[in-house]
């Protein structure tokens, strides 16, 4: 019962916690101020119109990031679906694999974990 505990109670928080510790950490040691990020962003956002040219030319990158995230949904469904199948082939250590890849996945295309350290444009 203690092992049950172990795996399913105690260390899920350590790594969460450790998670929490060092997302907290990097927002220390990453240059710019906050505050002047959110700023700039709310007043990009005020800038971009509803209609008109702007929206018209903005339109094209918006089908891209759709289609990108339609993709991106189809490909995780695709690797639960592997996922599935080699749970119940009992191959743990090609289920990490997929766990890794749906995770980089999720990081890169919907949290857009890579801007985090771009400075040319904000999301």
């Amino acid at each position: 019962m203690e092992h049950l505990f172990l795996v399913f109670i105690a260390l899920p928080l350590v790594v969460g916690g450790a998670v929490l510790v060092g997302a907290w950490l990097l927002t220390k040691i990453m240059p710019g101020d906050a505050a002047a990020a959110k700023a700039a962003a709310a007043a990009q956002a005020a800038a971009i119109p509803a209609h008109g040219p702007d929206y018209a030319r903005l339109t094209p990158r918006r089908k891209a990031a759709l289609r990108t995230g339609i993709v991106v949904l189809l490909g995780l469904a695709l690797l639960t679906i592997v996922e599935f199948f080699l749970a119940a082939l009992g191959s743990t250590a090609l289920m990490f694999v997929i766990i890794i890849l749906k995770a980089a996945l999720i990081m890169y295309f919907f949290m857009h974990i890579a801007a985090v350290w771009r400075t040319e444009e904000a999301h």
